[in-house]
């Protein structure tokens, strides 16, 4: 997570995993990739993830979300 800015390193710390790939720690695969879907930013584990996340934006979403709870 060093990579990321001071403000997304703790947002993505608290979101944990990838939005996409369930049990993909951030950062496991180098930097987070965040994208913003429906107005919310979410991180992915890798670049690979990011067409996936905007093809179903709501399950990335309420994955990231679960996450952080």
């Amino acid at each position: 997570l060093a990579g990321l800015g001071e403000e997304d390193r703790k947002a993505a710390a608290g979101q944990g995993t990838c939005a996409v790939q369930a049990g993909t720690r951030l950062g496991a695969m180098g930097t987070p990739v965040k994208v913003e879907l429906d107005g919310k930013a979410v991180f992915l584990c890798c670049k690979g993830c990011v067409e996936k996340a905007k093809a179903d934006p709501g399950a990335a979403l309420r994955r990231a979300e679960k996450n952080r709870e």
